[in-house]
């Protein structure tokens, strides 16, 4: 029998690997044990959804990391050489996330991160730093065949590749969603295999990573495989019911990305409250806040705001006390609630989360912010540069999302799409094509068949 060890560090990984096909086409060998580490706070939850006779639910190692861990992470993040990163420095320089001196530090070295040699270096001398150790008494336990790591940027994971490669164990990493590698993930520890969702990120990682392309698989993306089916969203009528929601009533749907990078969020959240509650719209339609499940938006102040329904999808099921992020899971129950939320919307807006990619899956058109309700005179911190990142790039070339750039193309643009729905109907599909390479429900099932064909 062979053994595939898989880290599950958060419940993004539980959503994207462990509620897709990739672990129902791994169990259903039975010539293979899978054993998930998990959070210990998520460890009896988990065992019960997953754990069966071939699949093994332990803790997840966790340590402190080390002085020299973080400072190896912070040096090559900042090594990126991209426009996020930048964004991503300018935003801390606010007093509470990065003082001047590492500001100064993180600036130096995203210069010194446009040098090839610079990144090739800080991966040498940092692989010298990370705990291996802290996962052999695991790797003592199971003896694994292969490693498979689903994300690949944070201390416990570099060290879980280590511990990989210190015990000659082959290793397989995947980049976990599609702003990782322009944003936090300089391939610091390179797997012997990586799985990517697209053509897109591929190309990411051979010139921000370097990493060899023969070791490149490509799947598409594993948590949208549900999408495929027609007959996963909820009826409209029940859907409308259970958010309270007028049928009669054209839909206008806001998903929010969290006030930490939004720093204007609730005010556009009014802003257009007020759009859709005046005469300014052809139709008469209703206004849904979809909250972000792992960050949070003001939730008590959007409650003041007249004539809308605030929805914070998600469950927890650690304890009251564990940080948001890390107490959040997201069922299946919860993904057809927000594929019916992508559906029945008649105009998605959003300052730029994947729901741009989903939206359009459903064909559902949608709007991408690019201003602020209230004047930003520093471009660092305005919506703006939000359509600047790396990732956000290609979704609008690909001519499937509209950008607003003030109040008035807002209200234009939502009034074309409530006109004619069909409006940019081949960008989205384009969009679709790039974003997902192959959006046939078997992407879960590409990576669980890959990774049997490396045992």
């Amino acid at each position: 029998m062979k053994t595939i060890l898989i880290n599950i560090c958060d419940s993004n990984m539980a959503r994207n690997f462990l509620r897709t096909g990739a672990l129902k086409e791994l169990k259903s060998h039975k010539n293979i044990k899978i054993v998930a580490l998990v959070p210990e706070m998520k460890l009896e939850s988990y065992k019960k959804e997953f754990a069966s006779d071939n699949i093994i639910v332990d803790i997840l190692p966790k340590k402190s990391a080390s002085f020299f861990e973080l400072f190896s992470v912070f040096i090559a993040r900042n090594s990126i050489p991209t426009h996020t990163v930048r964004q991503i420095q300018k935003n801390g320089l606010d007093g509470t996330r990065m003082k001047w001196h590492r500001y100064i530090l993180a600036l130096f070295f995203w210069l010194l991160g446009h040098i090839y040699f610079w990144r090739f270096l800080v991966a040498k001398i940092s692989y010298l730093f990370f705990n291996g150790s802290l996962f052999s008494e695991v790797f003592k336990k199971y003896k694994p065949d292969l490693i498979f790591s689903p994300t690949i940027f944070a201390v416990n994971d570099l060290r879980f590749l280590k511990s990989a490669r210190n015990n000659s164990v082959l290793s397989v990493g995947m980049i976990k969603s599609w702003d990782n590698l322009t944003s936090k993930d300089p391939l610091l520890l390179k797997p012997d295999w990586l799985i990517v969702h697209n053509e897109i990120v591929k190309e990411e990682a051979l010139k921000l990573g370097h990493y060899p392309e023969n070791k490149i698989f490509i799947s598409g993306i594993p948590q949208f495989d549900v999408y495929s089916d027609p007959n996963f969203v909820e009826p409209k009528e029940s859907f409308f019911k259970k958010m309270g929601l007028d049928s009669k009533k054209k839909l206008i749907s806001f998903f929010a990305v969290g006030s930490y990078l939004a720093f204007h969020e609730r005010e556009m959240i009014e802003l257009l409250a007020k759009i859709v509650n005046s005469n300014k719209l052809k139709f008469p339609a209703q206004f849904l806040v979809r909250l972000h499940p792992a960050f949070t938006s003001d939730e008590d102040k959007l409650k003041s705001i007249s004539n809308v329904v605030v929805d914070r999808p998600g469950k927890f099921i650690a304890s009251t006390t564990a940080a948001l992020r890390d107490g959040w899971e997201f069922y299946l129950e919860d993904t057809r609630h927000l594929a019916s939320t992508l559906k029945w919307s008649d105009v998605v807006i959003n300052f730029g989360s994947t729901t741009l990619i989903e939206s359009a899956i459903y064909d559902t058109p949608v709007i991408l912010t690019s201003f602020d309700a209230i004047k930003e005179k520093d471009y660092w911190f305005s919506a703006q540069r939000l359509t600047k990142r790396e990732h956000k790039i290609p979704i609008v070339k690909s001519g499937g999302v509209k950008v607003a750039y003030n109040e008035n193309d807002l209200i234009s643009q939502i009034n074309d799409y409530l006109d004619n729905p069909t409006l940019d109907k081949e960008g989205r599909a384009r969009l679709v094509k790039e974003q997902c390479y192959k959006n046939d429900g078997k992407a879960g099932e590409r990576i669980g068949k890959f990774l049997i064909s490396l045992l």
